[in-house]
């Protein structure tokens, strides 16, 4: 398996969201990501005929962050959440579909 997509409706948006996009270490730098993403969105589009969707991406993986924005992510506004006890800061970021 080279990665997979978790997508779920966030009543806290309230919206459809990629929740988890994830790509192996090992697989990483290919364009396999960016060709996932926008098949993923292609087909997300069809199956749910909505105008957007979000993803949140950590305010430090600027990889990320570049990719989405390559592909017509924009920027929202920054996120901070604790889980476990432990501090996230995201960057949440929106796609008109």
């Amino acid at each position: 398996m080279i990665g997979f997509v978790l997508y779920d409706y966030d009543e806290t948006i309230p919206g459809w969201s990629m929740s988890r996009f994830m790509i192996g270490k090992q697989f990483q730098g290919k364009g396999y990501g960016k060709q996932a993403a926008m098949a993923f969105l292609a087909y997300f589009k069809a199956r749910h005929q909505v105008d957007r969707i979000y993803i949140s991406v950590s305010l430090e993986n600027m990889v990320a962050r570049k990719m989405y924005a390559s592909i017509g992510f924009t920027e929202i506004k920054e996120v901070e959440y604790t889980f476990s006890g432990k501090r996230f800061r995201e960057m949440q970021m929106v796609k008109e579909l």
